[in-house]
């Protein structure tokens, strides 16, 4: 982590995580908002573009930063204050990880979009960023596990190696 900090690169995780002294911690980071605007991208293109999706970003993210991710998801994604109303398809981003020109978002959806109250599922969302295009989605990880064991599961992933 030193290196990358003494070399002027990107280390953020959203949330804080123990012992990450010295790394970024804000949901409202411009970087941070474009990879979870990638990200929703990324897992909401499976539903079409009639899907009605609620978006949940992480805690202490401000509603400028709401305005500025939501309408770029779909034409039909929505957030609120309040939470959505039942049987509606709610995408959260959780967690936010970025290493240098890698990042991480991990994106909690309905495992069956047809079932939007049934289970849930995590899917980790690799992203890299270029020079030209920006940050762009490599691939995506849908886990077949439960909610909390893939979100930690993922967050051990990333320490091994952040990269695709």
């Amino acid at each position: 982590m030193m290196l990358a900090l003494l070399s002027g690169c990107a280390w953020i995780n959203i949330p804080a995580q123990g012992g990450d002294y010295g790394a970024d911690h804000d949901p409202n980071d411009e970087r941070v908002l474009r990879i979870e605007l990638q990200a929703l991208r990324a897992v909401d293109e499976p539903l079409g573009p009639d899907a009605a999706v609620f978006v949940i970003l992480p805690k202490d993210t401000l509603p400028a930063s709401y305005e500025a991710v939501v309408p770029q998801v779909s034409a039909k994604a929505a957030w609120s204050a309040k939470p959505p109303a039942t049987g509606a398809l709610v995408l959260e981003v959780r967690q936010v990880r970025v290493r240098g020109t890698f990042a991480q978002a991990d994106v909690i959806q309905p495992a069956n979009a047809a079932e939007p109250e049934g289970l849930k599922q995590v899917v980790t969302v690799y992203l890299h960023r270029d020079i030209v295009v920006g940050w762009h989605v490599e691939r995506l990880r849908p886990w077949h596990i439960g909610v909390e064991e893939a979100l930690v599961q993922s967050e051990r992933e990333a320490e091994i190696n952040i990269k695709p």
